[in-house]
């Protein structure tokens, strides 16, 4: 019986470790700019899943959060989580999240 040849897809071939290099060099510093440009605010890759908190990050609060009186928030900066009172200080920051002294304002927990 003749053995029956199937046609070749070449990027199935390609081994995935390039696959994953093309990503890295995609996602790296240097396309980082341009990636600030699709922004439209700061970005949330750093956040931390609220979730897994239950109540606010500053040990010297540790306010227990609610989903009516004491709502968890963000700190635009650092990523974590914490009570509306913590993060009551502004910053200015880049659309990274990076401190910018020509960036935006944003909500923040003291430094």
């Amino acid at each position: 019986m003749d053995s029956v040849k199937h046609p070749t897809n070449a990027s199935a071939e390609r081994p995935l470790s390039g696959v994953y290099q093309e990503i890295d060099n995609l996602t790296s510093d240097k396309y980082q700019h341009e990636y600030v440009g699709y922004l439209k605010d700061i970005s949330k890759r750093h956040w931390k899943p609220i979730e897994n908190r239950a109540c606010c990050f500053n040990i010297d609060c540790r306010k227990q959060f609610s989903a009516l009186l004491e709502r968890p928030k963000h700190c635009r900066s650092c990523g974590e989580v914490y009570c509306d009172n913590c993060v009551k200080y502004k910053r200015r920051l880049s659309k990274l999240a990076q401190p910018d002294p020509n960036g935006d304002f944003y909500k923040g927990f003291k430094i």
